[in-house]
């Protein structure tokens, strides 16, 4: 299926940077986040790259930061772009 195969596939991030993915890497590590398959995660990143990175952190830590609540906020702000 397009899902297992989008899985075997690695992720390809939209920024490089030192800040961007520390704060990739702990949003990946909360309970919310680490069950998520490469597919999901990669939607998700592809969505963030439709931003400027330092929004796209700021993004990040707040969904961190408040429990999941943020990140609906950035797929609603991703959606209308």
């Amino acid at each position: 299926s397009r899902k297992k195969e989008g899985d075997a596939k690695p992720l390809v991030y939209p920024f490089d940077s030192i800040a961007f993915m520390s704060a990739w890497t702990e949003l990946v590590k909360t309970q919310k986040w680490k069950g998520k398959l490469n597919y999901a995660l990669q939607i998700s990143l592809n969505k963030l790259g439709k931003f400027e990175e330092e929004f796209a952190i700021r993004q990040i830590e707040r969904a961190i930061e408040s429990n999941w609540k943020q990140s609906e906020t950035l797929y609603k702000q991703a959606g209308s772009k």
